[in-house]
């Protein structure tokens, strides 16, 4: 975020597997390897990395479904295996 302008925002999705009781060895991730995007999971920890320095915006790092609640409500959140958050930077 270097390059970015003040009050610019990174804006993110990232899967992770602290929704479930597998541990990443039990889960089958291949098919986030699909070519030519790699994706890894990591945990909460290591996604609030990507925003360091920034000011994260309300409701925070969280499960996606937390972003806009009433929106996919039907879904059921144990299935949704990613957190969403927003930060700008000041």
């Amino acid at each position: 975020m270097e390059w970015a302008a003040p009050g610019s925002c990174l804006v993110l999705s990232h899967v992770t597997g602290d929704f479930t009781d597998e541990t990443p060895d039990d889960r089958d991730w291949a098919p986030l390897s699909v070519s030519p995007v790699t994706a890894a999971p990591r945990d909460r920890a290591g996604i609030m990395g990507f925003f360091r320095g920034l000011d994260v915006l309300e409701p925070g790092l969280v499960q996606l479904p937390a972003w806009r609640p009433g929106i996919g409500a039907k879904d059921d959140p144990s299935r949704v295996w990613a957190y969403g958050g927003v930060a700008r930077k000041l």
